[in-house]
């Protein structure tokens, strides 16, 4: 830059023009975000069980790019601190969003990893549609077991590929 004939200064007030020298960090966040991946497949199945199978996990989650699903799932991990062991019971349900969440829920079934993710992704309005329109903790406590114990089923669809809590 000096050499076109641009010049330079340390004091960034008096520069036109800032520019930040990014390659020192990108490496390390690669590096993390490997890390996290392969931390997150490792959390919910053992990879010495099924080396190939972790080996697949891994390849469709480093593809993985649908913040929204993120966000979702990990939504659900901090309302379910501990595994609900109660049945969904659909006569409890008090809104359009619990029968179309379990609905969706139900629809998800792809063997293949990277369709696993794309259903997924399908199913993710529902599950905002839920949390913009249920309240989970209902004062009722029968209700609110029940709503939890949806969101369990939704849970154990994404412990399927990872826990995304890790990513």
């Amino acid at each position: 830059l000096v050499r076109a004939g641009h010049t330079t200064t340390a004091d960034p007030a008096q520069a036109d023009v800032i520019i930040v020298n990014t390659c020192g960090f990108i490496e390390s966040a690669k590096r993390e975000a490997i890390e996290n991946i392969l931390e997150a497949c490792v959390a919910n199945k053992n990879p010495l069980k099924d080396l190939a199978d972790y080996i697949e996990r891994v390849k469709v989650m480093a593809e993985f790019n649908a913040p929204e699903v993120l966000e979702s799932a990990n939504r659900v991990s901090r309302l379910l601190k501990e595994p609900v062991m109660t049945q969904v019971n659909k006569g409890l349900f008090q809104l359009p969003a619990e029968a179309m969440l379990l609905e969706q829920i139900n629809t998800i079934n792809a063997k293949d990893y990277s369709e696993y993710l794309k259903q997924l992704e399908a199913i993710n309005p529902s599950v905002e549609k839920f949390f913009n329109d249920v309240l989970v903790m209902d004062k009722d406590e029968k209700v609110k077991q029940n709503r939890l114990a949806l969101l369990e089923q939704l849970k154990q669809k994404y412990d399927y590929i990872c826990d995304f809590s890790k990513l």
